[in-house]
């Protein structure tokens, strides 16, 4: 296959159907996973089992079987994760139990995505502790209609991607022309729809294009898309019981709308262009949530090893307007703003000779980041005291080099990054509480702002011992900025903000191997083995304790201590060093017939939790924590028939020993409380796909065919006030999942 970042193609890109689909990558460090074709009736992934980096594909047709969403499909990967918040309506991935902006570069067509969520703390004729709780967590606004495919990297790496990214990035692709014409025609119309019982509802999109030749031998190719989903969040549990059996559900029915429109030119063969639009808009929480953005993508690839450039802007504007009834606490007509704009610009030099190969991407990018809110306060106090949407500006700028050599059975890949990053942001005075003064510096009003300088790199080394077997070795040196809401958090004021923190800084070690082999039982099957061990320390961990204020001027931890009414929590860094480690295994196993996949993670952390993780009371809830379970596992087992037509598969899924935070979390003694989780049963999900001709594509899913009770792990509504009895002892375990669920789809184009 080809890894040519020219986007367009006198003979055009082949539209590879059902569960086989192409990916042509771009010249911006996207991870190219090329698929190998074994037989008429059987395509892998390669690249996962021959790279020494700890990557993931996921393919267009794993998402579009997906029964309830991206949630579900990126757990079943090794290593990746997602922190749940139903009321945001985003997606949060969790990679090696990290989150959040800058722990995770969340990207969509290679634009890290900013967007902090905030949903209200009242609506309608409820009021603040009766109606659902209030969330603030980072998350990507996605519409999986879209999406041809992702990319998951964990641990370090190199690029415009590796900046600003602690533990590893995925990359979200959305469609192009060439995904909607077929063969050689010059227009074409793609639908999609989806019916799912258990309040699932209607999903469905439309796409259309056109794409003619240029007189100068180029191509022009226009794209418009349009998708909408009608859902409700009141679905049966497996117990039978609505989701609304807890009072703090909200029955409600969300319908996203989303659009993407995209002009591809391509002048000559050295030359492309894509224009793009995105706009996706939707009502939850208790917020209207509009996202828009706006790109433009350009790459000069002539007839030459040492220049192969890629430009990429983007910019990008989130609006979350609270509803005419709803409230954040006091503040009325509240509206949070993010605007961001980013540039990358980089090249790729190719050098071989007696000492080997060379593949050299080198280049800049740049990232500018800004929140800002309004809204209508009964005063100056309340506005300045009440944490809904922190403000600030952030600025990343990045010179990257990667470089790749091969020499014979050897490997090594070798990355430098350089990072200078800014925030900023205005700190209101520290007044006084009970007569006591409130220490912070300044203690007048001011506009704060801190720098940072950093220096990251990976280096990995492998050796090819066979065609079939290869060691792997790695390490890697992050970092991330804090960000606005960490520094500027609000809930006491200028009290509760730190200018002074210091990046997060990682060293993350890998070890592990490559198996990829065929004719293992047969002449005509494929294994691919993936077993990678890391092992990670982070510097300086950003997290928030609680802090009360003594009548001497000094903050404790301990509530017992001569205190008066001051309670903010602060973001520190850790004392000492966040470590984390595992084994994560991917395993790939196909005779054309038959096949199997198997994804598996054992993770350990000591990681600190927030204070403001799940506490109602600091104005928000932080998503809860973000420590993976223990270990948990995804297997698939399937066949394919009539022609390789038919696909049927069954698949489990296992979520082992997993905690919550406490969600009254107030600890006299200064622990942390963490409460274990129930014991989740397994979840069988059964999965059909059958490709009527070229043009009709028909799927079917079940997704916890057993209708089994069971709890989502690292969902921010366990941790929350709604698990509070009668008495406000946190002894309820009812944010149940969905149970027993149906859909019923078709793909159509012509």
């Amino acid at each position: 296959m080809s890894t040519s970042p020219i986007v367009f193609q006198k003979t055009k890109l082949a539209l590879c159907l059902s569960v086989v689909f192409c990916v042509t990558a771009y010249a911006d460090n996207e991870l190219v996973l090329e698929e190998v074709t074994i037989s008429a009736k059987q395509t892998i992934n390669k690249k996962p089992f021959t790279t020494s980096q700890a990557i993931t594909s996921i393919d267009k047709e794993t998402i579009d079987r997906s029964v309830t969403g991206l949630d579900s499909v990126v757990r079943s990967t090794a290593g990746a994760f997602t922190s749940m918040d139903t009321p945001q309506g985003t997606l949060n991935v969790n990679v090696r139990g990290m989150t959040g902006f800058g722990r995770v570069n969340t990207m969509i067509d290679g634009v890290p995505q900013t967007l902090f969520g905030v949903t209200a703390t009242s609506e309608g004729e409820g009021g603040f502790h009766t109606s659902p709780p209030s969330s603030s967590t980072f998350g990507a606004v996605i519409d999986s209609n879209f999406l041809v495919g992702a990319d998951i990297s964990r641990g370090g790496q190199g690029g415009s991607h590796g900046t600003n990214a602690l533990m590893g990035s995925v990359n979200f692709r959305t469609i192009g022309v060439d995904d909607i014409i077929q063969d050689d025609k010059n227009w074409g119309v793609l639908n999609k729809y989806t019916y799912g019982t258990n309040k699932l509802g209607h999903n469905a999109m439309l796409a259309g294009a056109v794409k003619g030749e240029l007189s100068a031998g180029g191509s022009l190719g226009i794209m418009l898309a349009t998708s909408g989903a009608n859902k409700s969040t009141d679905y049966k549990r497996g117990d039978g019981k609505l989701a609304s059996h807890n009072d703090y559900v909200i029955s409600k029915v969300q319908k996203p709308r989303s659009y993407l429109a995209k002009l591809e030119y391509q002048p000559s063969d050295m030359h492309s262009f894509i224009l793009s639009g995105r706009d996706y808009r939707t009502n939850i929480g208790g917020r209207q949530l509009n996202n828009n953005a706006y790109g433009v993508d350009y790459y000069f690839t002539p007839d030459n090893r040492l220049v192969d450039l890629a430009f990429k802007a983007n910019t990008t504007a989130t609006t979350q307007s609270m509803n005419r009834t709803a409230k954040y606490q006091t503040l009325e007509n509240a509206v949070a703003k993010n605007r961001s704009n980013y540039f990358d610009l980089s090249n790729i030099s190719r050098f071989d000779g007696n000492f080997g190969k060379l593949t050299s991407r080198y280049g800049v990018s740049f990232l500018t980041n800004d929140y800002s809110r309004t809204a209508v306060a009964d005063n100056e106090d309340s506005y300045n005291y009440t944490p809904f949407s922190p403000t600030g500006k952030q600025t990343i700028k990045s010179v990257y080099m990667d470089n790749t050599f091969e020499k014979g059975r050897f490997g090594m890949d070798l990355s430098l990054t350089y990072a200078d990053s800014e925030f900023e942001g205005f700190k209101p005075a520290c007044g006084t509480e009970g007569g006591v003064q409130v220490p912070c510096f300044p203690i007048g009003e001011a506009v704060v702002s801190n720098r940072s300088k950093d220096v990251n790199g990976k280096i990995a080394l492998s050796y090819q011992v066979t065609d079939w077997f290869m060691p792997f070795v790695s390490y890697a040196r992050t970092s991330r900025m804090p960000n606005i809401q960490e520094v500027f958090f609000n809930n006491q004021g200028g009290g509760s903000m730190n200018p002074f923190l210091k990046p997060e800084k990682a060293d993350i070690k890998e070890v592990g191997f490559n198996i990829f082999k065929h004719g293992i039982l047969a002449d005509s099957d494929t294994f691919g083995l993936k077993a990678t061990y890391f092992h990670s320390k982070i510097k300086d961990y950003i997290h928030a304790q609680t802090f009360y204020l003594r009548t001497d001027g000094k903050l404790t931890n301990d509530i017992n201590d001569d205190i008066v009414g001051f309670n903010a929590p602060i973001s520190v860094n850790s004392l000492e060093p966040v470590t984390s480690k595992g084994v994560e295994l991917m395993a790939n196993y196909d005779t054309g017939r038959y096949f199997a996949n198997l994804s598996y993670t054992h993770a350990k952390s000591d990681q600190p939790v927030n204070i403001n993780s799940g506490h109602h009371d600091f104005g928000f809830t932080g998503g809860g924590t973000d420590r993976l379970p223990t270990d948990y596992w995804t297997a698939e087992v399937g066949t394919r028939a009539f022609n390789n037509k038919l696909s049927l598969s069954a698949q489990v899924n296992y979520y082992g020993k997993n905690a919550r935070l406490n969600p009254d979390y107030i600890s006299l003694t200064g622990e942390e409380q963490l409460q274990k989780m129930p014991k989740n049963p397994i979840i069988t999900n059964l999965f059909a796909h059958y490709q009527v001709n070229q043009d009709l594509t028909l799927r079917a899913g079940i997704e916890n065919v057993f209708d089994k009770l069971y709890i989502h792990p690292l969902n921010s509504q366990n941790s929350n006030y709604s698990q509070l009895d009668d008495n406000g002892e946190p002894t309820l375990f009812t944010n149940y999942a969905r149970g027993r669920t149906a859909t019923i789809g078709l793909e159509y184009r012509f």
